[in-house]
């Protein structure tokens, strides 16, 4: 339990300073799996559609 609060300890201090934008934490948290979740959706897309072309090329 200690590791947990001397975390917190440092979230907190890392919004107190420079470049807080007074958002709750559950809106930051929402905020960062959306960023997170479209990257990864871009990620896969790429993955894909190297994939299709590594099959097209062998196919041939």
């Amino acid at each position: 339990m200690r590791y947990i609060e001397i975390g917190q300890d440092i979230i907190n201090a890392i919004k107190g300073g420079a470049g807080w934008d007074g958002k709750s934490e559950s809106d930051e948290a929402v905020e960062a799996l959306n960023s997170y979740s479209s990257w990864f959706a871009a990620v896969v897309r790429e993955v894909i559609s190297f994939v299709k072309y590594l099959s097209e090329a062998f196919s041939k």
